[in-house]
């Protein structure tokens, strides 16, 4: 079965786990800017501000990736919808639970 990608909702990207992935990246991420390998600009904060700037980090991390992502659904609707490009394509294959794969089945 073959399916074709022509319009992406932008509330199925805001209303759902996307944004927590995105915010949980950015605490990974500002654990490592502040905690792991800080930069000598930060040696003099203290552990609340650390922790305060890892916050901050995080949000604006999340927003931004967010942001990007919207866009690029507004672009991609644009293009396929707008000027009636072709979506992406996905083909979908039943494999029943109790049976594996054979080589032949996966190409």
């Amino acid at each position: 079965m073959k399916y074709e990608l022509k319009y992406v909702k932008p509330g199925s990207i805001l209303f759902s786990g996307l944004p927590v992935v995105f915010l949980f990246l950015g605490l990974l991420g500002g654990l490592v800017a502040f905690y792991v390998t800080p930069s000598p600009i930060f040696e003099p904060l203290t552990a609340g501000a650390r922790l305060v700037a890892t916050g901050v980090f995080a949000l604006v991390y999340a927003l931004l990736m967010l942001a990007l992502v919207l866009v690029s659904a507004f672009v991609y609707n644009l293009f396929c919808k707008g000027f009636g490009m072709r979506g992406v394509t996905v083909e979908f294959q039943p494999v029943d639970d109790g049976e594996e794969e054979t080589e032949e089945d996966a190409q």
